[in-house]
């Protein structure tokens, strides 16, 4: 079962569950007389309400520091950022730090009864996103 789970996820839960039967097993059979040490994993927190939407694409609230593991597995190269504040100090250090581009298109929000979006705004984020330069993209 644990088999087909992708590497990193893979490495994550052996690290807090234990290896599988199989591992164990090749780890007995080579036992010398020390064992190397080994670095506890990386926990992988995803952002709040992260999820995939298609290829290259996923989407989430705004991440923060217990995410920023995950994202690095996610080798993305762009961050899209729909909100009027500014982005958040920190994921913009972890985004300049990672080389990761933030593109930052401003959205009035859409919460009131009679608030509408701008379709101009709207089209500059459908751009942005559609644009597989900018992909993988968050």
């Amino acid at each position: 079962m644990a088999e087909d789970l992708p590497p990193f996820l893979r490495q994550a839960l052996i690290g807090r569950i234990g290896p599988t039967k199989q591992e164990g097993a090749n780890a007995s059979s080579s036992s010398s007389s020390h064992s190397p040490t080994r670095q506890p994993p990386h926990i992988l927190v995803p952002p709040l309400n992260f999820a995939n939407v298609s290829v290259g694409i996923s989407r989430s609230g705004h991440p923060n520091e217990r995410n920023y593991e995950f994202l690095r597995r996610l080798e993305l190269k762009t961050v899209l950022y729909v909100a009027n504040e500014d982005y958040r100090p920190g994921m913009s250090a972890f985004c300049e730090q990672e080389g990761i581009k933030v593109l930052h298109c401003p959205i009035s929000v859409n919460k009131e009864p009679f608030a509408i979006m701008e379709d101009e705004e709207v089209a500059r984020a459908l751009e942005c996103l559609l644009d597989k330069r900018n992909h993988p993209i968050l």
